[in-house]
């Protein structure tokens, strides 16, 4: 998961540019001079001067790949992330490595006329500075953490490469289906709103869950649930297992690769942890599987809203089946 990308970039706390590159080219020729620009304010708080209309972009989240894509400027994309794994047709585009180890020399032979730079944490301002030394148009946006900054997020980019109201109009069917959600749910009492636990299994069995600051702490709100973990002031991190027993969730839900795990093997590890049989949750198999990557910071994220909400209150979406 991308918050796991955060987490390691953060704790190496250096960047890493692969590629022989030596001093910034100053000469370096920027395809941006060629372009009627605008100027954009971003999250460094810099007035940045961009193509009015960018062609060449190089994007370093798999978030903004999948939003430059489901709002039609995928074609606008030469430079893509090493995690990449969606939409398909982005594998296409040419990998300039990851948030943290972006392969410079690569991206100055893309000649790209913008380069969109996610900020969530400090080397990655530094590493925006560097590419900005090379004479690059570089634009620095905060990685979104909220429902409202994911949605804010993709009107910023549809700004940014002339797709507004395409932005718009997905933004809205966004907001569309999660008002639906909660028309149902915001009529439902404090006692009818069970305690969730959340875990990301990645690899082997065991994965991370979220605190307050992160966004599943919304997602269970819009779905009728309350995150057990809402308490602790994280976004991400390794739950003690000996504490979720004294949280005892009513619902568990584990979001995995299921290209990867197969869903009755994942309950089947939850159920076989020590003690965890006393939880509530395993008690009457309420534990849901459900597609990481709908669950990511990225449009399709309403999808795994309404898995969660279906997870959680099934009873409120009978009628759907």
């Amino acid at each position: 998961m991308l918050f796991i990308g955060a987490v390691i970039a953060a704790i190496i706390g250096i960047v890493v540019f692969s590629g022989c590159i030596g001093e910034p080219q100053k000469e370096q020729k920027s395809a941006i001079a060629k372009k009627e620009t605008k100027t954009y304010t971003d999250d460094l708080n810099r007035t940045v001067e961009i193509p009015k209309n960018p062609e060449r972009i190089v994007i370093t989240t798999t978030t903004g790949v999948e939003i430059l894509f489901a709002i039609n400027a995928g074609d606008k994309i030469i430079g893509r992330p090493s995690s990449t794994t969606y939409p398909p047709e982005a594998l296409k585009i040419d990998d300039i490595g990851n948030p943290g180890s972006l392969n410079l020399e690569r991206i100055l032979e893309k000649n790209p006329d913008l380069i969109i730079i996610p900020i969530y944490a400090e080397n990655h301002i530094t590493q925006a500075e560097q590419l900005k030394s090379y004479n690059l148009t570089v634009l620095a946006l905060n990685y979104p953490n909220t429902i409202d900054t994911i949605l804010n997020h993709i009107k910023d980019l549809g700004k940014v490469v002339g797709k507004e109201n395409e932005a718009n109009d997905l933004t809205k069917n966004i907001t569309f289906r999660i008002n639906k959600i909660t028309m149902l749910t915001n009529e439902l009492n404090e006692s009818q709103k069970p305690g969730v636990y959340k875990e990301w299994i990645y690899q082997g069995s065991r994965g991370y869950t979220g605190g307050r600051t992160s966004f599943h702490n919304d997602m269970f709100a819009i779905a009728g649930g309350k995150n057990i973990f809402s308490d602790v002031e994280k976004t991400s991190f390794e739950a003690n297992f000996e504490e979720v027993i004294i949280r005892n969730p009513k619902v568990i839900i584990i979001t995995a690769d299921l290209d990867k795990f197969k869903p009755d093997e994942l309950k089947d590890v939850i159920k076989s942890r020590p003690g965890w049989n006393n939880i509530d949750a395993v008690k009457n198999n309420w534990i849901c599987i459900v597609e990481s990557h709908i669950t990511f910071a990225n449009p399709r994220l309403i999808y795994g809203i309404e898995e969660y909400a279906k997870c959680i209150h099934p009873e409120l979406f009978e009628n759907e089946k």
